[in-house]
């Protein structure tokens, strides 16, 4: 799970690749309509700020020229939009002539409707607008756009234990009310609550688009218009607006160098839209992050398992193996790279790097009478007896020096290796 996406991409779209741009969007519409939700309180200028913020990534890539700070640098133009709106905001809800003090007050509360527990998000949503405000500004700092402490004291101009202080407050508060609206996510206040908060915000994002925001595209067709008189780089969400397909992941504001600028020549072109029918196939591509031996076990989760037709699943243009499972598409990986999934009209990319051959690996297990022995291919690391342990038959048993184990009978026997350089990897043998 990442809260960030692969900056392999955002050079990509520097580069002119604008297929990369819908990727970017699939993965942050659902983190930057949460942010502005959160802000602004109103669905509808949430999703103008969404797309205005895709819109100005696809437009002024070019002005970006550290690509490793592209997460502070989108985050911040949506923070501008967001502050930019409410600037209007306020100068139209004074009491005047026109604007009675009941009408102010009614449109003040209007604002606040569009939250509802009816879903975790929802709740959070609720729970954040409880807080007061700088608590509620940290809050939808860290974990609506994933900022680091570091990058929040920056952002708000304190001191780093200033954050820490308030983040503690927020869990604290936050989780308390959520319990109290009939949630208990207590993992999403753990070390891994960023990706965690980014998964739900992209699922969550992906169901209420398919549910209303899919039926209306006139505001992408505004976009478009927009897009066309300006004669900016027009290759954009050719998928990407009407596409609700979101990258694993659950992929913060912040820390870009706004005069650190360089300037590339924009290009044009004359672009047919239409709306894209890749909705709702592939939902996540999930597998294990850390250093494994190989293979690695990748599961591509899809949305409805019965209205798959065709799956295709390619390494360097060559076919993988693959198996059907109820839910998910399941395939073994042996080799770092990247990989392209295409199942109906709906296709994704992912990247493999953990796949580390310096890892010790148990090649197979020698059954004896009453023994079998354990038999490791000679690696560059070296394995850590003291760590590694067995479970036979469920039973946990502790390495054997000799890497020989006195056991009669063992039908099934995991064997947990732990190397000297602390990756874990388990291997599983059936009698």
């Amino acid at each position: 799970m990442n809260k960030r996406i692969d900056v392999t991409y955002v050079r990509k779209l520097q580069e002119g690749d604008l297929t990369a741009l819908e990727e970017i969007y699939r993965f942050y519409q659902g983190p930057i309509y949460y942010y502005a939700l959160s802000i602004l309180k109103n669905k509808h200028d949430a999703e103008e700020v969404m797309q205005e913020v895709v819109y100005k990534v696809q437009t002024r890539i070019h002005q970006l020229k550290n690509p490793e700070s592209f997460h502070f640098w989108m985050f911040s133009i949506a923070s501008n939009e967001c502050t930019s709106r409410l600037r209007v905001r306020k100068r139209f809800i004074q009491t005047d002539e026109e604007n009675t003090l009941e009408e102010v007050i009614k449109a003040k509360n209007n604002q606040i409707n569009d939250f509802n527990n009816s879903t975790l998000m929802g709740a959070i949503l609720n729970s954040f607008q409880k807080l007061s405000e700088n608590n509620r500004r940290t809050a939808e700092l860290r974990y609506l756009s994933g900022l680091t402490l570091e990058e929040i004291a920056k952002a708000t101009h304190v001191e780093t234990k200033t954050v820490k202080s308030r983040l503690y407050e927020v869990r604290k508060m936050v989780s308390s009310d959520l319990k109290e609206q009939g949630y208990h996510p207590r993992k999403y206040f753990t070390f891994l609550g960023i990706p965690l908060f980014y998964k739900e915000m992209q699922l969550t994002f992906l169901k209420e688009r398919n549910k209303v925001l899919l039926k209306d595209y006139s505001s992408m067709q505004t976009l478009m218009q927009i897009i066309t008189n300006a004669e900016k780089i027009s290759l954009f969400l050719s998928c990407a607006i009407a596409s609700v397909v979101i990258t694993p992941v659950i992929p913060a504001i912040v820390n870009v160098p706004t005069n650190d600028l360089i300037v590339l020549p924009a290009t044009a072109s004359n672009i047919q839209y239409k709306k894209s029918d890749r909705i709702g196939v592939i939902d996540t591509i999930s597998y294990i992050q850390n250093p494994i031996a190989g293979p690695l076990e990748v599961r591509v989760y899809v949305y409805d398992m019965s209205k798959i037709e065709n799956i295709s699943i390619t390494y360097e243009g060559i076919e993988c193996n693959y198996q059907k499972y109820e839910t998910y598409v399941g395939i073994n990986v042996v080799k770092n790279g990247r990989y392209h999934v295409r199942i109906n009209n709906d296709e994704k990319f992912f990247d493999v790097t953990n796949i580390d051959y310096d890892i010790p690996i148990v090649e197979r297990l020698d059954f004896y009478d009453d023994s079998f022995e354990i038999v490791v291919k000679v690696t560059v690391n070296q394995v850590d007896v003291e760590k590694s342990y067995l479970l036979i038959d469920q039973q946990r048993v502790s390495f054997p020096k000799d890497f020989i184990v006195s056991v009669k009978d063992a039908e099934n026997v995991d064997v947990i290796l732990v190397d000297d350089k602390g990756n874990e990897n388990c291997f599983n043998f059936k009698k």
